[in-house]
């Protein structure tokens, strides 16, 4: 900000008590012509900052963006079929064959395993079509040293904490 816009809202606001919008936030008063001052200056800069990542060096700049990057999450996406969660499947029928005007054919069963301890049969196509996968924040980590699994917990955006084999996530 340039010394003039300093000292003019300097003068402006000496005398002035803080003011408060009706949620108690720290209220500002300033001339249009200031605050349009500001608001080109900060399009200016974003049009440069743009330009400056753009022709800087690929190699420094995602140097520069590992180092500093903060630390996020895993996320995994859990699956979902009419609003419960699953936590495993298994395939129960997998048959293929060739009918007699030489076309291939299958039967795919799968059964679907639900947080809430039930099942259900649907065939493989069903299975892929009618699921939904919803973004799931990791919160910890568990490994079984005995056979070798591993389970994750997994927090959806409901809050709802779920307890899923590695395997049956994404």
């Amino acid at each position: 900000m340039t010394e003039e816009l300093k000292n003019k809202e300097l003068k402006g606001n000496e005398n002035k008590q803080n003011e408060f919008d009706k949620d108690g936030n720290d209220m500002v008063s300033v001339d249009k012509k200031t605050l349009d001052q500001i608001l080109k200056r900060q399009s200016d800069m974003e049009v440069e900052v743009g330009i400056l990542r753009e022709v800087a060096d690929k190699a420094r700049l995602a140097a520069w963006d590992e180092k500093h990057k903060k630390e996020k999450a895993p996320i995994v996406k859990l699956s979902f079929y009419k609003g419960k969660v699953i936590i495993g499947w298994k395939t129960v029928i997998d048959e293929v064959w060739k009918d007699n005007n030489g076309i291939w054919r299958e039967k795919q069963v799968i059964e679907i395993y639900f947080e809430d301890k039930t099942t259900e049969q649907l065939n493989y196509i069903d299975f892929v079509r009618l699921i939904t996968k919803i973004d799931s924040v990791v919160k910890g980590r568990e490994k079984d040293e005995e056979n070798g699994t591993e389970t994750l917990k997994v927090a959806a955006k409901d809050g709802k904490e779920y307890k899923i084999d590695i395997r049956f996530v994404n």
